[in-house]
């Protein structure tokens, strides 16, 4: 599922054989195919027979969450992450852009082995998110 805007060409990944805990990096080109500079983000896109958290970003390269892709110009780009969960997935660089949507590169089997890695859920930032809502509807219906 490539865009009419963006080619996610060169799309290559480190290793298609891990264990969990291991790190998966996948590299690419991003190719602007219009003539006006385009904002996009990055992440990937993992199909597999197993629900949950598979993946852990480590690095995102060009860093941040949203970039700029000049008019007609090609972003290297790299997206390294840890395997979570054992399982055979389909992994694909995804590719948001502003008021176009998703696209995907060609993608490649990954299989990961070993013990799933639990991540701890972060409930002080959960119960900080619920005050700030809290508060701002407290704001909202007050006024």
């Amino acid at each position: 599922l490539q865009s009419r805007f963006v080619r996610i060409d060169n799309e290559q990944f480190s290793d298609q054989t891990l264990n969990t805990g291991e790190q998966l990096t996948v590299t690419g080109e991003l190719r602007s195919l219009v003539n006006r500079p385009l904002r996009a983000w990055l992440s990937l896109f993992s199909e597999s027979a197993n629900a949950g958290n598979r993946w852990e970003f480590l690095q995102r390269d060009p860093p941040g969450n949203i970039f700029d892709i000049p008019a007609g110009g090609t972003v290297p780009y790299s997206i390294t992450v840890k395997a979570l969960e054992p399982g055979t997935y389909h992994v694909h660089t995804r590719l948001n852009v502003e008021h176009v949507g998703p696209g995907l590169g060609r993608g490649a089997t990954v299989n990961v082995s070993g013990e799933a890695i639990l991540k701890p859920i972060p409930y002080s930032n959960i119960v900080y998110q619920c005050v700030i809502i809290g508060v701002g509807l407290g704001v909202t219906f007050a006024t």
